[in-house]
């Protein structure tokens, strides 16, 4: 079950338990944005404060070797723009 593990007045950060990729956290806006080919410049306060929260994350848990991925509506398992932020 994933815990929230920060949060901000735009964003939600989960860490997920995952046996494949070691450490996986998902980043979630506050706002219901079904993916990127949908943002709009009203959405720019979310995605500003994804990349701060994700930074966050990378400095507070001492990441090196980490991706940031997303997906388009064909890779999604859930309709709704979420990033995931993994390391070994």
């Amino acid at each position: 079950m994933p815990s929230v593990i920060f949060e901000t007045d735009y964003t939600l950060a989960l860490q997920v338990r995952s046996a494949k990729q070691g450490v996986h956290y998902v980043i979630i806006p506050k706002k219901d944005i079904k993916n990127i080919g949908e943002l709009s410049a009203e959405d720019a306060p979310y995605l500003l404060d994804i990349f701060a929260v994700i930074q966050h994350l990378i400095t507070d848990k001492a990441l090196s070797s980490y991706r940031v991925i997303t997906n388009g509506p064909g890779f999604q398992d859930v309709t709704y723009l979420h990033f995931h932020l993994v390391a070994k």
